[in-house]
């Protein structure tokens, strides 16, 4: 038998005339919980678990990859990996992978910066993926603000300077 949601979930596991199969609401919310946890706790070994758990195993992209070989939807699930990081966090992080597993950093348009790279080696799990990337986009984030800041200041003092000079240009004190 093939298990489409939660509620049939339950009905397999518990039995179909089980309290909860007969209108109770609280055993959905605890098979959302349940399976969260299933999932944040699940070993991850490749890019492929990695997309599946991060997005969901039935996401548009998982769907799409299902008449892929393994090679293919591993090469498929990097690319959207490498796009979603960038696009789902604030300060666009980069993903990348290496032979152990997979890294993440932030990243600070204008900072000259080199910002920490979290490697997470296989197998890990999505609690993992999550804290590393929280992590490295927090710290884009700080430094995209301090840079940007110290661009902010600087341009004040030309400016200032600039009005300073404009007034000696006349003749007058400032």
């Amino acid at each position: 038998m093939k298990i489409n949601n939660c509620r049939e979930l339950w009905a397999a596991w518990m039995g179909e005339r089980s309290w909860a199969s007969e209108g109770g609401t609280k055993p959905l919310a605890q098979m959302r919980w349940m399976n969260t946890t299933r999932i944040s706790l699940m070993k991850i070994n490749n890019c492929r678990e990695l997309w599946a758990a991060w997005m969901g195993e039935r996401s548009w992209a998982s769907e799409a990859m299902d008449d892929l070989s393994e090679e293919e939807t591993e090469e498929k699930s990097i690319a959207l990996l490498e796009k979603w990081v960038f696009r789902g966090t604030k300060c666009g992080c980069i993903f990348g992978i290496n032979e152990n597993g997979v890294y993440v950093g932030g990243y600070a348009e204008g900072s000259d910066a080199e910002l920490p790279i979290y490697t997470l080696v296989y197998p890990f799990t999505l609690e993992e993926w999550t804290e590393a990337l929280d992590h490295a986009d927090a710290e884009g984030i700080e430094e995209w603000d301090r840079a940007n800041d110290q661009d902010l200041a600087r341009l004040i003092d030309e400016k200032e300077e600039e009005i300073e000079n404009m007034y000696k240009d006349f003749g007058e004190e400032g």
